[in-house]
C-alpha cells in the first residue's frame, strides 16, 4: 500500500496506463506523482518528460498547461523548502 500511494507508485500507474493506450489517464496520474514528489526533481522531471509527450501526442493543450501548472508549483515549492 506504501509503494501504490507513493509519488513513485503514481509514476509506475502513469507508465502503465500509457502502455495500455489510456494517455489522458496516464497524464492524470503523472500529475498526481509531480505533487508527491517535490523533494525530488530529477524524478519530477522524468515524470513531466513522458507525460508532456502523451499531451503533444493527443494534441491536448488544456491538458499539456494543467501540467505545466502542476510541475510549476512542485519547483515552487521545492525551492521554498531548499531556503
Amino acid at each position: 500500500m506504501q509503494v501504490r500511494d507513493s509519488g513513485q507508485g503514481h509514476g509506475v500507474l502513469a507508465d502503465v496506463l500509457a502502455q495500455n493506450g489510456q494517455a489522458e489517464n496516464s497524464v492524470l496520474e503523472a500529475q498526481i506523482a509531480i505533487k508527491m514528489l517535490t523533494d525530488q526533481p530529477e524524478l519530477r522531471k522524468a515524470i513531466f518528460a513522458k507525460a508532456l509527450k502523451l499531451c503533444e501526442e493527443l494534441d491536448d493543450a488544456p491538458l499539456a498547461e494543467s501540467l505545466h501548472a502542476v510541475q510549476k508549483i512542485a519547483d515552487e515549492q521545492h525551492e521554498k523548502a531548499d531556503h
